[in-house]
């Protein structure tokens, strides 16, 4: 057995001896392990040194390129006023030759002098007093950092002293049990192991001190960090607030205040972890506040949202909980599509800036409750912009046995029955509108003519002359007037009707108008909307239902084009493969069989 000996006892029995190389080799490896920990942490260290003073050094340049900046802004605006004044009020300036001379015996005046060595004094020792408060800091935090660099040295320093002097007792303990081998002495052997027990002990408490020193190296980095960050956190707080302050300013200015955090709150929030989404949800849940429902409707000043019902069943009253409209903007005619809820104060109103113009576009929705009388959905009241279009709406209805509120599962659109069930009774409660119709009041109660509408909207000449290059322009579907240019578009000239989308639930004239939208999808249309009485229907390629008029205009084609082009022969195409189909060269009708018609069909 290697690294081992044995002994001979009393009756003749070998009894091996203590396997000490094993030890040896644990040992070694441990040490060897020990060093290369070492040797990685030091790397560590170092990188997060490097890290550190590179970070606090960027910060600092960022501040002296702030300062910079706003200084050269500071002198820009001077000299650009000076330069206004000289531009503006050149003629009333008095002779240049006879202001510097004045200038010069105001300067020469010792009362002047003295009144300007104050103020450049004064000024001085502002500025020294600024500059050594940053110096006196910028000192505190290098003695901070020096101390505990220096702590961090002597811990080191400890910590490597006492490795060597485990190696050199390592060493000697090794030279020992080679010179225990050598004597084979029993007494010595027992003595041998004792002191190996106590070296072991004493080992193990090297082991503890040692990583007592860890902890205390990288609590001494941890105290490095920290105070890093809390000068980080402190500038990331002021620039914090310089930004906030300019949202808000900015906010202010587009109408639309925006609550931000303090300095101090966002110092905090650097250090500590923010609340969870969904808890921030809970509580903006919880000020929620119902919006009252109007129990009839006013008409001043506003827009009310009529509904034609083709089912109603078994529901006694109805509220609409959420409506998604189309505004338009006054002044450029850029639509936009918006979402006001009827449920609750809190969302029931929306202001936005529109896309084209950035003009504030303002809306509020106010519900009104709906029954089998009152075909009144709600009132919009809208500001720099007007609703052209209602695109679905979200009700809930009460039962009409058993007075139990129930919530439709889908929003309704044109055409499209929805239904809810009663939880109390389970009865259905069924709605379908076969259209949305708008109506606007003025301030005396009276109906606005559309005329009189796009008097008071379309004033602006981009506005019109939009108008006129795309139809669509922020027009309001009313039934019984014409679509803009009768429907047709740019794109489609001979089709006098627009489509409905189902993606969007949006009204465009052509489906190229439709792909140039926003809207990201590519469906076909599944109604349409007559170009001369805005009756909505479904898709057909035939008159409309309501007045008869015949959507799709005639066709100057020489093709046949499957029966909707030209039938005349003579005006046919010589490309087209019907042109002398049934007739010869010179229009004659070609001769046919007669057969059939004397003996009987072929069998």
């Amino acid at each position: 057995m290697a690294g081992a000996t044995s002994t001979v006892r009393a009756g003749g029995r070998r009894v091996g001896a203590r396997k000490t190389t094993a030890d040896a080799a644990a040992r070694k490896e441990r040490a060897a392990n020990i060093k290369k920990e070492d040797k990685q942490r030091k790397k560590n260290i170092a990188k997060q040194a490097k890290t550190v003073k590179s970070k606090r050094q960027w910060e600092e340049t960022k501040q002296q390129c702030k300062k910079l900046l706003i200084g050269g802004g500071v002198l820009a605006l001077v000299a650009a006023g000076i330069a206004m004044l000289i531009v503006t009020q050149g003629d009333q300036l008095p002779d240049p030759q006879t202001a510097i001379d004045n200038a010069t015996k105001a300067i020469l005046d010792v009362a002047t002098l003295r009144n300007v060595a104050l103020v450049i004094l004064a000024g001085g020792v502002m500025v020294i007093a600024y500059y050594g408060y940053q110096y006196y800091k910028a000192q505190q935090r290098a003695k901070q950092a020096d101390r505990l660099q220096t702590q961090l040295r002597a811990a080191k320093q400890q910590l490597a002293e006492r490795r060597v002097q485990q190696a050199l007792e390592a060493k000697e303990y090794q030279e020992q049990y080679e010179q225990l081998l050598k004597t084979g002495s029993a007494e010595a052997r027992k003595l041998f192991a004792e002191q190996a027990k106590e070296r072991d002990a004493a080992l193990a408490r090297e082991e503890e001190e040692m990583a007592r020193l860890r902890r205390e190296e990288a609590a001494i980095l941890r105290e490095i960090e920290s105070a890093t960050h809390e000068h980080s956190a402190e500038s990331a707080a002021w620039i914090y607030a310089q930004q906030q302050s300019q949202k808000e300013k900015d906010a202010r200015r587009r109408g639309k205040v925006i609550v931000g955090l303090e300095a101090a709150q966002f110092a905090d929030m650097v250090a500590t972890d923010d609340e969870s989404e969904d808890e921030s949800q809970d509580s903006d849940d919880n000020h929620d506040t119902p919006l009252q429902v109007a129990l009839e409707p006013i008409r001043m000043n506003n827009t009310h949202a009529v509904i034609d019902f083709k089912v109603w069943t078994n529901t006694a009253t109805a509220q609409a909980t959420s409506v998604e409209v189309e505004l338009a903007c006054d002044r450029c005619g850029t639509s936009t599509r918006v979402s006001l809820s009827g449920s609750y104060e809190m969302h029931n109103s929306d202001a936005r800036r529109c896309k084209k113009c950035t003009t504030v576009l303002r809306s509020t929705f106010q519900p009104v409750l709906l029954h089998e009388h009152s075909q009144v959905v709600g009132m919009f009241d809208t500001d720099a912009c007007h609703v052209c279009d209602i695109l679905q709406i979200e009700f809930q209805g009460i039962c009409m046995q058993c007075d139990t509120e129930a919530i439709f599962a889908k929003p309704a659109v044109r055409s499209r029955r929805v239904e809810a069930s009663c939880h109390s009774c389970h009865r259905k409660l069924a709605l379908e509108c076969s259209t949305f119709n708008l109506v606007s009041y003025d301030a005396t109660g009276a109906v606005c003519t559309q005329a009189q509408s796009a008097a008071t909207r379309q004033t602006n000449a981009a506005a019109a002359k939009a108008k006129k290059k795309n139809g669509k322009s922020g027009h309001v579907i009313v039934a019984g007037r014409p679509l803009p240019n009768t429907g047709a578009c740019t794109h489609f000239k001979k089709s006098y009707k627009w489509f409905r989308f189902p993606c969007c639930k949006q009204a465009f004239p052509c489906p190229v108008c439709h792909e140039l939208s926003e809207c990201g999808e590519s469906t076909y249309a599944v109604r349409i909307i007559c170009g001369k009485c805005s009756c909505e229907q479904n898709t057909n390629n035939t008159l409309c239902e309501a007045c008869g008029f015949k959507m799709a205009g005639k066709s100057s084609s020489a093709h046949w084009q499957g029966g909707q082009g030209t039938r005349n022969t003579t005006t046919l195409s010589s490309k087209d493969k019907r042109k002398n189909k049934g007739v010869s060269r010179s229009g004659v009708a070609k001769t046919t069989s007669k057969k059939s018609s004397r003996v009987g069909a072929k069998k």
